[in-house]
């Protein structure tokens, strides 16, 4: 569909290496002639190192259908492999017995091979692709192969491609030896905008499009070269995913806006910014009190005697409330002052590891505001104490000290007996400087709702109290 919307005879922007495709900006043109003049005058070994995505594969198998038959070539791309099993391919793909793994053997015999091509006027050429990835001793025995020569030539070429990290291989002492005996190495850099408004526009024109008929506006243009770094495989998904998305919207033109949202989709790192659902996760009180309840059934305790031990409980916990209301109401307001900060919108979805139960969040100070209300403990408040006698003279609202391990899912599920998106932003209103539920420190003062935490707690203590009094 899209090839006939855009009149185009195959896919311009494919993934493949097609030489016919080949663009020879400055670099490449340069690469090219190094290598072919290398292997023309018989220099033995030969190197092209590029950054990913720059071509250097599609260089050399333009190389290879230049060298044309006069010349016998093997391409080897596996290069996870131990010197033997690379000995081993090479001999295969030159049509040699490979002795059953001998290493002196297969090499006597290559060897003899190699004299035989010599003598017929015929040269061979290796090439290995993903050079980076070899390991030292395969290439300190691609070393020893350069050494097959006669006193005036040499009976075997090897070309050596890889990325940037073979550059720090052959630099490192361990392989002087090799990087002395590489005599031509050559070298592909990004495009710059020119070249890359002449890369799109070579490649549409193999594939039968119209130069007439501008198929990226000068804008889309200028944003797929800063986008794409001037790395030719970065272009070709950009120009992919733009004429799919153009054929979609039917734009015989592809505007800059396309460009803008097929750059968004391919970057990776948009996808970690995805919002999280926020997860309603409720109490039910009536589970909480009934492990008290069933306890009473146990041998050898009295349902009784449990039954008033519960309601002990309850009253104790009552009267401990009551207390640390009364004191709050009588202490200086320790809550930060009110201000307008408008909360970002990615801060109003809950991380779902902070709505997992059982999994801890760490407290990292990293990203807490300077000015967010903090406790010193060595000013001698108690580490253990929970609720912090403060109020800020409003009714419906308490300061909580943020313990050790504590999340803000922790608290709100103990205060509140519920943690969801409309509990969260309560509490952010009331805490301005909160813009990130994962970041609070041991030690913070923050507010929550106490209409609610009232509500909740008398509810728990009726249960409670209710549960005792059964028979």
């Amino acid at each position: 569909m899209v090839l006939s919307f855009y009149n185009l005879r195959e896919q311009p922007f494919g993934v493949t290496p097609d030489p016919k495709y080949m663009y020879l900006s400055p670099t490449h043109r340069e690469a090219l002639a190094s290598l072919e003049y290398g292997i023309s005058s018989g220099r033995g070994f030969l190197g092209l190192i590029a950054p990913p995505g720059m071509g250097k594969t599609t260089i050399l198998f333009h190389l290879l259908q230049k060298l044309g038959k006069s010349i016998r070539t093997v391409f080897i791309f596996q290069t996870h492999i131990t010197p033997r099993d690379f000995l081993r391919n090479l001999m295969r793909d030159l049509g040699l017995d490979d002795c059953g793994g001998d290493l002196i053997g297969m090499q006597a015999k290559l060897n003899e091979m190699l004299l035989e091509e010599a003598k017929s006027g015929k040269r061979v050429v290796v090439v290995v692709d993903e050079a980076q990835n070899l390991e030292d001793s395969v290439l300190e025995h691609l070393r020893m192969l350069s050494n097959f020569e006669t006193t005036s030539e040499k009976l075997i070429q090897i070309v050596v491609a890889g990325q940037t990290q073979l550059a720090d291989k052959l630099t490192s002492p361990s392989l002087v030896q090799l990087r002395q005996r590489i005599a031509m190495m050559g070298r592909l850099t990004p495009f710059n905008q020119e070249e890359t408004e002449r890369y799109i526009s070579h490649r549409l024109e193999i594939a039968g499009y119209d130069r007439e008929l501008p198929l990226f506006t000068r804008q889309a243009l200028r944003w797929i070269s800063e986008a794409s770094g001037g790395i030719p495989r970065n272009i070709n998904n950009i120009c992919f995913n733009a004429l799919s998305l153009g054929c979609v919207n039917q734009q015989r033109m592809i505007p800059s806006d396309t460009i803008r949202e097929v750059i968004e989709d391919l970057d990776l790192r948009t996808v970690k910014k995805l919002p999280t659902p926020a997860v309603t996760m409720p109490v039910n009180l009536e589970a909480k009190a009934r492990p008290a309840a069933k306890a009473s059934s146990r041998p050898g305790i009295p349902r009784f005697a449990m039954a008033v031990l519960v309601l002990a409980t309850a009253v104790l916990g009552i009267s401990s409330f009551q207390r640390n209301e009364g004191v709050a109401d009588s202490t200086p307001n320790d809550d930060p002052p009110r201000q307008n900060v408008a909360t970002p919108r990615e801060s109003t979805a809950t991380p779902l590891s902070t709505l997992i139960v059982g999994v801890p969040v760490k407290n990292d100070t990293e990203g807490v505001p300077a000015d967010a209300p903090h406790f010193d403990s060595s000013s001698g408040g108690s580490s253990t104490a929970h609720t912090i006698n403060a109020t800020n003279g409003s009714v419906g609202t308490k300061s909580i000290r943020v313990e050790r391990d504590q999340t803000l899912y922790s608290i709100a599920m103990e205060n509140l007996g519920v943690y969801n998106l409309e509990k969260l932003r309560a509490i952010q209103r009331l805490n301005p400087w909160l813009t990130n539920p994962d970041q609070i420190q041991t030690g913070q003062i923050i507010r929550i709702p106490q209409a609610e935490l009232r509500q909740d707690k008398t509810s728990m203590h009726r249960e409670l109290s209710a549960e005792a009094e059964k028979p």
